[in-house]
């Protein structure tokens, strides 16, 4: 079968040949369902990962890994504490303050670095402290050790002035040290 489209200009007809389907032409028609269909087929498959049909579980699997809680049962981080704080600033902002934080990992390659408050709630404790510790990933594997100034990670945490009522001192702490800032 063929069909003929002229084109905008009056002098050029330009001829396509359709292909044909063994639905009569209309293979347009049975796409959609059968797309539905197959996604129906799959979203059953949820559960595939524990299925004896996943290849990754044939040979044995892995265990779930054990969730560590707090303190106050919610997850606890998994970053270790960077080695030592070299530097703490507060920038003003508006609305609060920007604990800056220079940090100085043992070798290159530590990332996702972040200013974790010890209480969640940023509640200063008896001596109005607040602490907050300075966590990041190691280097999966591992890197040299490289120049101090290449090895350093700076990061921060938005404080609210309304957290800092009543605040006499910031604490950022690391596995060496620990610096104080006064806001």
């Amino acid at each position: 079968m063929w069909l003929d489209v002229q084109s905008t200009t009056t002098f050029q007809a330009v001829s396509f040949p359709i292909i044909r389907s063994c639905n009569g032409g209309n293979a347009m028609r049975g796409r959609p369902i059968l797309i539905c269909t197959l996604c129906g087929l799959l979203a059953g498959c949820g559960n595939f990962n524990a299925s004896s049909l996943n290849p990754f579980n044939w040979f044995g699997g892995g265990s779930e890994a054990e969730t560590v809680l707090a303190s106050d049962g919610l997850p606890a981080d998994p970053r270790p504490l960077i080695d030592q704080v070299m530097d703490v600033v507060l920038d003003r902002a508006p609305g609060g303050v920007i604990v800056r934080a220079t940090g100085l990992p043992p070798t290159l390659g530590y990332w996702n670095a972040a200013l974790v408050p010890t209480d969640r709630e940023l509640r200063p404790d008896d001596n109005g402290d607040i602490a907050i510790d300075f966590r990041a990933l190691p280097p999966v594997p591992a890197q040299p050790s490289g120049s101090p100034s290449a090895r350093q990670i700076v990061t921060g945490y938005f404080l609210s002035d309304q957290t800092l009522r009543g605040v006499r001192s910031v604490t950022v702490r690391a596995e060496r040290n620990a610096r104080s800032v006064r806001p």
